[in-house]
């Protein structure tokens, strides 16, 4: 999603293609992410060894995908530097969702994972609904696939991950030779 942070502030960039082939993608990746924790629900709540665990996926399901309008939305704010509606965005989220928390827990009217899982619903339905109607205020673009966009924005993704796994490995190399030479507890302390 950092492509469209990237690539929607570049004059050549036309946003319909660049938002078309970033939110399929997203979705795509969604789908398919998804379907595999509903497949695994079962043994990741074996191997966890917590039943009720599996009853709660579809729900995380719902809201990854509740939530398409606001991951997508805030990313073309920020590139647009629309802070005021970022922070609505967010705000509808985040703050809608600790407040709801905070005041059903102190009324002691959350009891399970279940209940919070159902509040930050909530907050998403709430953040996207917010995201969409700010949104439409600042820039519309319409539906517009282009295969040179989606290959500008897989090599982007591309040398992201590559960023990502270097950064990751120099930040933990040092933990494999501290315990490949003192064993777990150098590590450890």
């Amino acid at each position: 999603l950092q492509a469209i942070v990237k690539y929607s502030v570049e004059p050549d960039v036309n946003l319909s293609e660049l938002m078309t082939v970033t939110s399929l993608l997203f979705i795509a990746f969604l789908m398919i992410s998804n379907s595999i924790l509903l497949l695994l629900a079962d043994p990741i709540s074996a191997l966890l060894n917590i039943s009720e665990l599996k009853s709660l996926f579809p729900l995380l399901a719902l809201l990854s995908f509740i939530s398409i309008p606001r991951v997508l939305l805030s990313k073309l704010l920020q590139s647009n530097f629309r802070m005021r509606e970022l922070f609505w965005v967010d705000f509808g989220y985040f703050g809608l969702s600790s407040i709801l928390i905070f005041f059903l827990l102190s009324r002691h009217l959350i009891n399970v994972a279940y209940d919070v899982i159902r509040i930050t619903i909530i907050g998403a339905i709430v953040s996207s609904i917010l995201a969409i109607i700010l949104t439409i205020r600042v820039v519309r673009w319409r539906y517009a696939w282009s295969f040179a966009m989606l290959n500008r924005i897989s090599s982007f993704v591309r040398y992201q991950a590559a960023t990502g796994t270097v950064s990751v490995a120099q930040q933990n190399f040092d933990t494999l030779i501290v315990s490949g030479s003192s064993g777990g507890m150098g590590a450890a302390t």
